[in-house]
């Protein structure tokens, strides 16, 4: 299964999630208790933690990002969600350059994965359309291009860039959760269904010319 149908899968169950749980509570107040739940029972400063090392270590970032809408708000869950990506990114390279190289390498090359050539004319170009399709989850992205060889500014400025445009509507799903804007939230999923999609639709494309 690819990162894209990954993605979607996980942002359909998570929906699918809440909806039962309202169906089932019926009038108790399920979103507060909800809500509650995530706002208070899990300490801010522990779900940073585990929200700035886990995704290093392969854990899916989207979770993550809808539960920061959620557990913060829209505009926190965006800023907090924003920071901490470039952490991540510093910290991917950073391991890159270690003796973790090798076991890195072998473990993408069982997922058919492999450090792209961007040293060409035109690396912007490549780095964008390697970050936007779907491929390889967010943080072995991080990790293909950290051993691309690129400079470092280069590696931080255009991923951060991307990644966080991509992030951000993922925040603002589980933003209009926390809210109880339905139909916000409706739109924004069905928008990055059609948007997962599309880049599909886009990269078999490019494939098949």
């Amino acid at each position: 299964m690819t990162s894209g149908k990954k993605f979607v899968l996980i942002l359909t169950a998570i929906s699918a999630l809440i909806a039962a749980f309202i169906l089932l509570q019926q009038g108790q107040a399920p979103i507060e208790a909800l809500y509650a739940f995530l706002r208070h029972d899990i300490h801010p400063g522990l779900y940073i933690l585990l929200m700035v090392f886990l995704p290093v270590f392969g854990f899916p970032m989207s979770p993550f990002l809808v539960l920061s809408g959620i557990k913060f708000g829209t505009a926190w869950g965006l800023g907090i969600s924003l920071l901490i990506m470039p952490v991540h990114l510093v910290m991917c390279y950073l391991i890159s350059k270690t003796f973790f190289r090798s076991m890195i390498l072998m473990i993408m090359h069982s997922r058919g994965h492999n450090p792209p050539g961007f040293l060409t004319a035109r690396p912007g170009k490549l780095m964008f359309l390697f970050l936007i399709l779907p491929g390889p989850p967010y943080v072995m992205k991080n990790y293909i291009l950290a051993l691309t060889g690129l400079p470092f500014l280069s590696y931080i400025g255009l991923s951060w860039v991307v990644q966080g445009a991509l992030a951000m509507p993922v925040v603002v799903l589980g933003g209009a959760a926390s809210q109880q804007r339905w139909g916000l939230f409706t739109a924004v999923l069905i928008l990055l269904i059609l948007g997962s999609m599309g880049m599909h639709w886009y990269r078999k494309r490019v494939k098949n010319t």
